[in-house]
Order: structure tokens, then C-alpha cells, then sequence
């Protein structure tokens, strides 16, 4: 397997489409080098990522390009998972999508929500490449639990109840603090002892650590540290 700057691939998805720079430029002077990756739109975006960074790849991660909470906690999965995310529409899946999947050789694919976020349809086309695991709970932070567990099996495939104790809190509506802070929870790489893993405060879970300030979550007991700056680009 190749894979190339992996923390790159969450962020860079959702918000390669909304920067404005050149496609290539350099700094002088500085050695800076900053590469636009962009589709026409946000779901061949994440299939031109794909492409730029990896030659095949097992595991995928698919998840809607409508709502944003499952995509941000996916994005540690795919991380973990060495593998692309892709995004959805709800009853049509974009064909630079299933054709990313093919040339990768995905064997299996995690497909994120229930079908009133992705369709029947939707997964009934994967199914034709690859296997297909849907992760879905009763809200986003249920589902993200089950993303959570997800994450932890690939690493640990024989522990089928094995959950760790490291979590990181981010509240459901700070979407900058969850998207900046994904590539950062999901190198933090499981182990016998301790899993990380970017959840959303409101979870059973007790979190470890909090990304954000008091006004995006408040004090937890549970907290060992916060991550947090004046505004969400000195979180960042």
C-alpha cells in the first residue's frame, strides 16, 4: 500500500473546494509549497484526493456530504483504517466516487448513517465493489461510538467488545474545532492500553481530553487537559 500524507486527507477534503489559492505556489524565500486539490464539486474532491494519495487501499469510509457529524468523526477511521473518506449524497452516489473504489481495490467500505442519511440505493450500489458495514446509532453520538468501536477493531480484530479509555470531547456544534482537530486525534494510534478517538461531548464515554473553550463545552470532570485558543484559528 502507498499512501501519502494521510493527515492531510481529512481536512484537505472538505475544505480544498473553498481555498483560495493557486493550484501550485511557492514562497519565496520560505520553502513553502501549498497544492490546490479540487473537483467540481465536494464528491469529486474527495475522489481527487483519494487519487493523490493512494494506490490501494482495504478499508474506505464513505459519508454524507450533507450533514457534517458523521464525516468529521469518520475521518480518524479512515486515518486509521489506511484508507480514503468519500462523500455522499443521500440517493445518488457520485461515479468518481465508484470508480475511485474500484481502482483502489477497497475490500471493505464503512458506510456512515442510517438511510435517512445515505439510502438503501446508496449502499446497494457499493455492495457491488465491496463489502459494506453500515455504522449507524439512534443519534450522532451513538453513531460516533459505533465509529469509535469500528476503529478499534480494525487494530484489535479479536476484541469484539474492546473499547479504550482516552476519548476527546468536542461539542456537536463547533464543526471548525472537530475538523482541525480529527488528524490530530486519529495519529494518536491505539495500543493495549489507550485508544483516542475524536468523539462529541454528550457521550457516556468520560473524555480525557477537551478540544475547544468553556463556551463550546463546559468544564468536565473527566478532563485531564483542553485544547483550546481565542478563536477557532488558534484552536487550530
Amino acid at each position: 500500500m502507498k499512501i501519502r500524507n494521510k493527515d492531510f486527507i481529512i481536512a484537505a477534503m472538505i475544505i480544498a473546494s473553498t481555498l483560495i489559492i493557486p493550484k501550485i505556489s511557492h514562497a519565496a524565500g520560505n520553502n513553502i509549497y501549498v497544492e490546490r486539490v479540487y473537483g467540481s464539486n465536494r464528491y469529486e474532491t474527495a475522489s481527487k484526493i483519494s487519487q493523490r494519495d493512494f494506490d490501494m487501499a482495504t478499508y474506505a469510509v464513505v459519508a454524507s456530504g450533507e450533514k457534517y457529524a458523521d464525516a468529521l468523526v469518520g475521518g480518524t477511521l479512515a486515518v486509521q483504517g489506511d484508507g480514503p473518506i468519500f462523500l455522499t449524497s443521500k440517493n445518488a452516489i457520485d461515479n468518481s466516487t465508484l470508480k475511485e473504489l474500484k481502482m483502489l481495490n477497497v475490500k471493505k467500505v464503512f458506510l456512515l448513517g442510517g438511510e435517512n442519511t445515505i439510502s438503501k440505493t446508496v449502499e446497494r450500489e457499493i455492495s457491488k465493489i465491496a463489502k459494506v458495514e453500515r455504522l449507524t446509532g439512534k443519534d450522532r453520538f451513538d453513531t460516533a461510538n459505533m465509529i469509535a468501536t469500528a476503529r478499534y477493531k480494525i487494530s484489535f480484530p479479536h476484541f469484539e467488545n474492546a473499547m479504550g479509555d482516552l476519548s476527546a470531547a468536542i461539542s456537536p456544534d463547533a464543526f471548525a474545532d472537530a475538523l482541525t482537530a480529527a488528524p490530530f486525534v486519529a495519529q494518536l494510534k491505539t495500543d493495549a492500553d489507550i485508544y483516542t478517538y475524536l468523539n462529541f461531548y454528550g457521550n457516556s464515554l468520560p473524555p480525557y481530553m477537551v478540544i475547544g473553550g468553556h463556551k463550546s463545552v463546559p468544564k468536565l470532570s473527566s478532563e485531564q487537559y483542553r485544547i483550546y485558543g481565542s478563536n477557532r484559528y488558534h484552536t487550530a
